[in-house]
């Protein structure tokens, strides 16, 4: 049916009247050939086929709306509210006072039907009407949300009020007003939740924000950019509820603008709870980790375990249900993969590890009882998808780069491990051959100047306690029983020798130092 402009400037079509029109001339049959009686059952018969039109457009509003215009959908509107009026009054069915008919129980049950039907789809339109404004700022605007261009330009949320503004200047004549105030409503609950799904969208994971300490800010001041917008349109509206129904929703931006600035999960338990209710307790736990990681940086374990810990001790009660109708299971799914220990769980787990197959993927295994100070590489950075490898510029990047920062992190173990134990045993064999050369042979230390006394240049001295201190595989007692013993040896050949070091050989060195300017694991 092609649209128009009614008398009051709302746009309907000729459903109504068309209907009206076909009902008409199938009760004057009814009237000229049958009683009363029959005439109640055409009417009963006649609502059901009302009852299933509904059911079909129903389907059709739910399965085409996103290809429909938004003026459709307000015709849909005007015309279900029409429909209700007339099968409300019978006047579908003529003029009802010239044929007076008395309603059966059965037929008002029936009507009572019909305009409930009708009632859920103009209810229905209504909120696919404000699906459709905000679909047309959630691509250019609210998907920028969280991002660095977001941080930078603090402009986001004027774009959104100034588009809802040309759309609900057309919305006072298309709609009547208790319409245009469920339209107004439903965009304040469909805003938030659009900015909390592009806040902690699948695409931010392991980027970490442009200037952290600036995020809380700006979400205050979205906050106040709506509610001031919203408020002004309660005004036009004669207060209708629209500035108290916005001012509940963005609560949640206050919450989360506290979680974020907060360094101790303890200092805003009260927000994480509040935060988790509104979301649910597996989403708001996801969601607050992502944000910390986001802040300190995805390689700041210390912190995230902290938080990790944080939230499974203040939320104690379990928030099944989301109220925001928002989809954040990719939280979840990292959130398991990740090492975190306290992750959904009613006792603490051990750090899990990762190994890579053959088609380039990982594996998990849990090591159970294994010593926190255990060296092992896990998957830590699992919320971290950075490379060091990276340009500056760049916001992130797959988890590759994370898998090869740990690779290469675990190497320098190993490396820094290998040269320390290659140290050590050349020491120790250095030490033994030196003293070898010296009770065999009879040669001494070298004489370092004029003046000053002997000195051997065995390995143990040369180092002294510096060695004591590098090294964590050798046991402290035995290394200083060393250096002793070796003293104790420097002191006697000093006194047997005397002066007598002019002309002496040297000694064998410790390779200890030119390996130290290596920087093995720096």
């Amino acid at each position: 049916n092609p649209l128009r402009c009614d008398s009051k400037g709302r746009i309907v079509s000729n459903y109504p009247e068309d209907i009206l029109f076909v009902v008409n001339v199938e009760m004057d049959v009814a009237r000229d050939s049958l009683s009363k009686a029959n005439q109640i059952e055409v009417m009963i018969d006649i609502l059901i086929e009302f009852k299933e039109s509904i059911v079909g457009m129903r389907r059709a509003l739910s399965a085409e709306w996103d290809d429909m215009e938004i003026e459709w959908l307000c015709s849909v509107i005007n015309d279900s509210a029409t429909m209700m009026e007339y099968v409300e009054t019978y006047s579908i069915f003529g003029d009802t006072k010239q044929h007076a008919v008395l309603p059966t129980f059965e037929l008002k049950a029936v009507r009572d039907d019909v305009i409930k039907g009708y009632r859920e789809v103009s209810r229905e339109a209504t909120d696919l009407v404000a699906y459709s404004i905000m679909k047309d700022v959630q691509e250019p605007v609210m998907s920028k949300v969280f991002t660095v261009k977001w941080e930078k330009s603090g402009e986001l949320m004027n774009c959104v009020a100034a588009t809802l503004r040309d759309y609900y200047n057309d919305l006072l004549d298309w709609l009547p007003r208790y319409e245009y105030t469920c339209v107004v409503k439903k965009c304040i609950d469909v805003l938030v939740e659009e900015y909390i799904s592009a806040a902690f969208a699948e695409k931010h994971e392991g980027r970490r924000f442009f200037d952290a300490d600036a995020v809380p800010a700006r979400l205050i001041q979205d906050r106040l950019v709506l509610l001031d917008f919203f408020s002004r349109v309660d005004y036009e509206m004669k207060g209708r509820g629209a500035r108290r129904r916005a001012k509940k929703a963005l609560e949640i931006f206050i919450v989360l603008s506290d979680i974020i600035d907060a360094d101790d999960p303890e200092d805003v338990s009260d927000e994480i709870n509040q935060f988790c209710e509104l979301l649910g307790t597996k989403y708001g736990q996801a969601a607050i980790m992502q944000a910390q990681v986001r802040k300190t940086g995805p390689h700041n374990h210390e912190a995230h375990e902290m938080w990790d810990e944080g939230l499974y001790m203040i939320v104690t009660k379990e928030h099944e249900n989301c109220q925001l109708d928002v989809d954040l299971d990719h939280l979840l799914e990292v959130k398991e993969a990740s090492s975190f220990p306290f992750s959904y769980s009613g006792s603490r787990t051990v750090d899990t590890y990762g190994s890579r197959s053959m088609d380039n993927t990982y594996t998990t295994g849990t090591l159970e009882g294994v010593d926190s100070d255990t060296t092992l590489p896990t998957r830590r950075g699992c919320y971290s998808r950075t490379s060091r490898h990276d340009d500056d510029d760049s916001d992130g990047c797959t988890g590759s780069g994370a898998r090869k920062e740990s690779f290469a992190s675990a190497v320098d173990k190993l490396v820094t491990v290998s040269a320390e134990g290659c140290c050590w045993a050349l020491d120790t064999a250095l030490e033994l051959c030196n003293d070898l050369r010296r009770n065999v042979f009879g040669m001494e230390g070298e004489t370092e100047s004029e003046g000053d006394d002997n000195v051997f240049m065995s390995a143990a001295t040369e180092d002294g306690a510096d060695g004591i201190d590098d090294s964590d595989h050798d046991d402290e007692s035995e290394r200083e029983e060393n250096v002793n013993a070796v003293t104790i040896d420097s002191e006697k050949a000093e006194a047997e020798e005397g002066g007598k070091g002019s002309n002496k050989k040297k000694l064998l060195k410790s390779p200890r130092k030119w390996i130290k300017k290596m920087n093995f694991g720096s």
